[in-house]
């Protein structure tokens, strides 16, 4: 079978799955061919399509409706219409079966799905029916099939219909329902085969018999959507419109009587009657009531209660209205008063009035508007009149009067103003003038006045009793007008004027400030220039000082130190005398503050990077007008108060120094020559730290790694059930190696971890766990069991004697032919099938070492062949300027292989190791933890499943140069060089440029821009690590070619130059290339 998709549901809601219909037939008439299954139509939009009525194998019974058939035994039968012709071929025909013990037999079609689940029109099964019905739907019958194959000769003929259905149970009877239209919804009317006997026949039995004869299609469908032949409209509060429908209806056409319209309104649930009784052709109209308009309405149509058999059904879909509601009109003006030459604007939310009128509600006089969205309507009035309009809209038989009104208050005559003071030819001795009049208006209020002190020329509103500063020695004039508070206002001419002389001596000393020093001038002005003498006038003991000048009087004053002298001046015209408001002190102070400097002492170490800054300032004679520190030597300095704090970097060294400045107008300020230097040092830093090793043995010695930013006291503690000490002392400023000892750590039960802590100074860092375990067997007979169950066995080939402490093996007078193998067999069910190998240390060179799992150290003494790890990863994740894989090569003709590949955990299969954390160092190291005596070539260096390096490892390989270096993903996991640099010296072979010749990486990633270098032919005298900058350290070889498969190429690299000409020839990679590329010292 299949089952089709549903349609899409509007806006854009996804069409719902197919129907399914599950039949199982067995044929049991003669002749009758088997019937082909297919799917029904899915619900729309967000819902599901319903899976069809499953029938099972059980009794089946055959339906026929013909008038002539060899089955009919005497009873001939077609489905007819109202009218009582046949029905039409194609009408749609239900195959239904009742409920168990014939429940629901010939139950009115129902609804329980439908407007929640069935879209309009669509053709379905299994709906419109009660729950415990069914509709055997192997077909989509219609009128005029023969799907029982009777091979009747009215088959395909109007009225004619047969049908199979199949049964769950035989407690359940079956008909045909036959509807007035193809579609059930579209289907105003049905018809029932009804049996003439109350048990219908069993299987192989052909249904014939039908009260009464001929079924007519005339029962009223619930199911039915009436339909509107015009959609509702409105016309103001008005809803009409028309449903399909007639006098006596039709073969699937409901009688006019037979309807309700109904309607509700936006955001209620309550419909409410439109019309009952509507017209018989199926117009409808009614008029709605709301508390607010316009407002949107609902409109349904519905069979009346006493013509359905289902309450409230049939029913049409719901239509909307929108802005249904009155006539209405408002004015829309500038103001409530208005003048004659104001035009009424009017406008309402209904735009179709055929006519708008103002109409005086004074007189009832009219005024005729004209316009259409926005009536214009002129008024005129005469003075003193006050005439009050309203807006009235007249279309056909609506009429709305507008809520608001308008009035005309016509007033042209402005208000009457009176001026006071100054008065006309008024001379007066102050600059300052206040202006006094009034204003009154017979009609109104007075809105605002205005004067004019320039003739007229400008005015600017001003409130009476109000005052104004005038220059000395001017003659003014004033006018004032005001205007009232009409809308347009009605303001006097202002015409009236007054006229005013100025005329002031007055005096005042220019200064720089209130107190001045001995060589200060005093310079003296004043508003009025035509002073015949001014003079200084000594407040304190009484004694003059002539000045000299015209313009600009001034006079030089002395003074000595601890004197305070206060001075007015005298301005003289005849007998007019002015004396000046401010005056001048001498006070000759320049002995500057004393600062004492009191914290941060001199050479004084701040353990917070809050430092608070203690001094005192004084001053012999005045007050401290302000304290400045800097805290750069001098460089620059700031206002700052004695008890406040300023927070500083850490580990920084700073000077400060204080001054003060006292209040005298210029201010003596302290030199501030003292100075004190302060450390500010809040906490220790370490940048790296690695334990070595994490498996140790009761007689073994570990090391603790860290660099310092300071020499303090160190102390390196374990903890379990209790704390133990391990080393204390000063550490350096800067790289330590502190050992520790197995046998002093607290617990030394195998499987318990010690956890270790590193106190540097106040700080206290995380130093992980440490195991002890017991010494390696490293006789492969006799294996060791490690810490999951698994069996750890050592091999060893070669000359010299092997022995352990911990996991670590140590190789005494060995040769470059040694061998060493660890092999391990997993613990069944629990074991990981990998072990931990924490060191292997030799004296010399090795042939190969292969071991299943981690390898944290390997240390030779001499060259070294073949490393292999399987399922293990090779170095600690650990930060560390040591390097923890060393071994020596020959310049030429490399042979060394470090091969790390991924493996599965034995028991949970999930892949394990495969990466490779260690700095790798091929030669020989001079001093620990960096410094480099030679260096050797490797061949390969191949990582498998995992990754070179981890993020923020900034990890690095240093060899005199290498054939390959890979690393490739595994099950979609590790291929990266992640923050894992490379640095060589020399060729891989002589002549031909490279120090390298292939890297491959899924990706390379520099996780700061910073972390990953790849360094081509660098000076060996050079440490690289000590490079910052290497555009300007000189390189001489490149490298053959990178290749990167994956989506990162980062870090920088550095070269000498492109040995093929061209860059796209040595670097290819599908990722977008981030990496920073140095040439010849030149960046691209």
């Amino acid at each position: 079978f299949t089952a089709d998709g549903g349609i899409g549901g509007y806006r854009a809601g996804g069409g719902g799955g197919g129907r399914v219909a599950v039949y199982y037939f067995e044929s049991i008439f003669s002749g009758v061919p088997n019937s082909t299954v297919s799917g029904g139509s899915g619900g729309s939009g967000g819902y599901p399509g319903e899976t069809g009525t499953i029938i099972f194998f059980g009794p089946k019974e055959r339906f026929l409706v013909s008038d002539n058939s060899i089955y009919i035994d005497g009873n001939q039968n077609h489905f007819k219409m109202r009218n009582g012709v046949d029905a039409p071929v194609g009408l749609r025909v239900q195959c239904l079966a009742s409920g168990s013990g014939e429940a629901n037999k010939y139950a009115v079609p129902s609804t329980n799905k439908w407007k929640t689940i069935v879209p309009q029109g669509a053709k379905v099964f299994g709906y419109f029916m009660p729950n415990d019905c069914y509709e055997d739907n192997v077909r989509e019958t219609k009128m005029g099939d023969d799907d029982a194959g009777t091979k009747a000769d009215d088959a395909n003929s109007p009225g004619f219909v047969s049908a199979i259905i199949s049964f769950t149970d035989t407690n359940r009877v079956g008909w045909l329902r036959a509807f007035s239209s193809v579609i059930i919804t579209n289907a105003a009317y049905y018809g029932d085969t009804v049996a003439i006997d109350s048990v219908l026949d069993w299987p192989g039995k052909m249904n014939v018999a039908w009260i009464p004869a001929n079924p007519i299609i005339s029962n009223i469908n619930p199911a039915f959507v009436i339909p509107f032949d015009v959609v509702p409209t409105s016309a103001f509060e008005r809803l009409e419109g028309s449903v399909d429908s007639s006098v006596s209806g039709g073969n699937n056409q409901l009688q006019s009587e037979w309807i309700l319209v109904e309607y509700r309104l936006e955001g209620s649930t309550t419909w409410l009657p439109l019309d009952n009784s509507i017209n018989s052709n199926g117009d409808f109209s009614g008029t709605i009531s709301s508390p607010d308009y316009p407002v949107d309405a609902y409109v349904r149509a519905r069979m009346k209660d006493n013509y359905t058999p289902r309450t409230g059904l049939p029913l049409s879909d719901e239509k909307i209205v929108t802005n249904v509601g009155p006539l209405l009109i408002e004015m829309t003006t500038i103001g409530p008063f208005l003048t004659n030459a104001w035009p009424v604007r009017v406008s309402g939310t209904s735009l179709s009035a055929n006519t708008i009128v103002l109409s005086n509600t004074t007189d009832g006089s009219t005024h005729l508007c004209s316009g259409t969205d926005n009536w214009a309507c002129d008024l005129t009035g005469n003075d003193n009149t006050y005439e009050s309009y309203v807006a009235v809209a007249i279309a056909g038989a609506e009429i709305a009067v507008s809520s608001n009104s308008v009035s005309i208050d016509q007033d042209n005559i402005p208000p009457a103003v009176t001026m006071i003071s100054p008065a006309n030819n008024f001379t007066s001795r102050s600059t300052t003038i206040t202006f006094t009049f009034t204003a009154m208006d017979i009609g109104h209020n007075v809105a605002y006045t205005e004067i004019s002190t320039n003739n007229g020329v400008t005015w600017f509103n001003f409130t009476s009793g109000n005052s104004l500063t005038f220059a000395d020695h001017q003659l003014c004039s004033w006018r004032a007008r005001a205007t009232d508070d009409v809308p347009l206002g009605n303001t006097s001419a202002g015409t009236n004027q007054f006229n005013f002389l100025v005329y002031a001596l007055l005096v005042n000393m220019n200064n720089y400030a209130p107190i001045l020093t001995n060589s200060w001038p005093v310079r003296i002005s004043g508003t009025s220039l035509n002073a015949k003498s001014i003079i200084l006038s000594n407040i304190t003991d009484g004694s003059t000082t002539l000045c000299t000048g015209i313009d600009n009087w001034y006079v030089n004053l002395t003074g000595n130190d601890n004197t305070y002298e206060s001075y007015a001046a005298v301005a003289i015209d005849g007998t007019v005398i002015d004396v000046s408001t401010n005056f001048v002190a001498i006070d000759h102070d320049n002995i500057p503050p004393t600062v004492t400097m009191i914290s941060p002492q001199n050479n004084s170490t701040n353990r917070s990077t809050s430092v608070t800054f203690i001094f005192n300032a004084v001053d012999d004679r005045h007050s401290i007008a302000h304290t400045e520190i800097s805290t750069n030597n001098g460089a620059a300095w700031f206002n700052f108060t004695s008890g406040n704090s300023l927070t500083f970097d850490d580990h920084q060294q700073y000077s400060w120094r204080a001054r003060a400045t006292d209040n005298v107008p210029l201010g003596n300020t302290s030199d501030g020559s003292n100075q004190f230097n302060f450390l500010v040092f809040n906490e220790v830093k370490l940048d790296v730290m690695c334990v070595w090793p994490q498996y140790i043995g009761a007689g073994q010695s570990g090391v603790v790694e860290f660099i310092s930013d300071f020499g303090a006291n160190y102390r390196i503690y374990a903890v379990d059930s209790s704390t133990q000490d391990l080393a204390v002392g000063v550490c350096n400023d800067g790289w330590n190696l502190i050992h520790f000892f197995g046998r002093d750590l607290p617990d030394q039960t195998f499987n318990n971890p010690n956890h270790l802590f590193v106190e540097v100074g106040t700080q206290l860092f995380d130093g992980g766990f440490v195991y002890v375990v017991e010494d390696l067997s490293t006789d492969k007979k006799d294996p060791t069991i490690d810490i999951d169950g698994d069996e750890i066995s050592v091999s060893y080939k070669g000359s010299g004697s092997v022995s352990s402490k911990g996991r670590t093996l140590f190789i005494k007078n060995g040769s470059p032919k040694d061998k060493i193998m660890v092999k391990v067999k997993a613990a069944k069910g629990v074991g990981d099938g990998v072990c931990r190998i924490c060191g292997i240390i030799t004296d010399s060179g090795f042939s190969s070492i292969k071991i299943t799992g981690d390898l944290d150290k390997l240390e030779a003494g001499g060259e070294g062949k073949t490393v292999i790890l399987k399922g293990g990863n090779l170095g600690q994740k650990c930060a560390t300027e040591r390097f923890f894989v060393i071994f020596d090569g020959p310049k030429e003709k490399a042979k060394g292989k470090i091969i790390v590949k991924a493996s599965k955990n034995k028991s949970t299969k999930s892949f394990i190791g495969g990466n490779i954390y260690a700095n790798i160092l091929c030669g020989t190291l001079q001093n620990e933890p960096n410094t480099v005596a030679s260096l050797g070539s490797l061949k390969i260096i191949a990582d498998i499943g995992g990754d070179i390096g981890f993020p923020d490892g900034n990890k690095r390989l240093l060899a005199y140069s290498l054939g390959k270096l890979s690393t490739k993903a595994a099950k979609n996991v590790g291929g990266g060089i992640i923050d894992y640099s490379a640095y060589f010296t020399g060729e891989e072979k002589s002549g031909k440029g490279m120090s390298a010749k292939s890297i491959l990486a899924n990706d390379i990633i520099d996780s700061t821009g910073s972390n990953v270098f790849f360094v081509f032919g660098y000076n060996e005298l050079t440490n690289p690590l000590n490079v910052t900058n290497w555009l300007i350290e000189p390189v001489i070889h490149s490298f053959g070619k990178i290749t990167v498969k994956g989506t990162a190429l980062d870090g920088t690299f550095v070269i000498k130059e492109w040995l093929k000409g061209d860059k796209s020839k040595h670097v290819k990679s599908k990722a977008i290339d981030n990496a920073v590329w140095i040439v010849n010292g030149v960046k691209e």
